[in-house]
């Protein structure tokens, strides 16, 4: 069985930084598992720019939007995996299956989870649930998809993070 660790924050809090860290601090092989799509000239730009902080590491990238699932079931038992992040394959989940409800995410969840093969899975989240209420209702659905999904992580994680201003706080483990 894996070792999950969830390591949730706001935007720019040092979330990616902190998990990087942990992931190399394994042996074996290391993958960062990439869920954001290319769909305009800024996220390539934050693209662009994670991979920088993994330019000179020995991490292999994969990238999927969606099915997460397959990946995380054919990784090596001896590998370490980033996943980043949480937030944006929900949003992925989000618009390709247009009708997502909180139980349907929470089984999607635990199935990609439960059969992970890798020795240590880093997942990193966002919290979104501290902030203002959003004025339309599909960004008030998908902060409580994702609200529901940091649930679902933080219930089957070993360990829990929270990362603000580059601190981080243990919260589980």
């Amino acid at each position: 069985m894996s070792k999950i660790t969830l390591i949730n924050g706001g935007a720019k809090s040092g979330k990616t930084k902190f998990a990087l860290k942990m992931l190399c601090e394994n042996k074996g092989p290391l993958f960062y598992l990439a869920t954001c799509p290319r769909i305009d000239g800024e996220m390539d730009e934050k693209i662009e720019n994670h991979k920088k902080e993994r330019f000179g590491l020995k991490i292999e990238t994969i990238e999927e939007e969606i099915n997460i699932k397959k990946i995380l079931e054919n990784i090596d038992n001896d590998a370490s995996v980033m996943m980043d992040c949480l937030t944006l394959w929900v949003n992925n989940l989000i618009y390709h299956q247009k009708d997502l409800s909180e139980e349907n995410l929470e089984k999607i969840i635990f199935d990609s989870f439960k059969k992970c093969t890798a020795k240590n899975i880093y997942v990193v989240t966002n919290e979104v649930g501290q902030g203002l209420v959003p004025m339309e209702k599909e960004l008030r659905k998908y902060r409580d998809l994702l609200g529901k999904a940091n649930q679902c992580l933080g219930e089957i994680c070993d360990e829990a993070y929270l990362i603000s201003c580059g601190l981080n706080l243990k919260l589980k483990g």
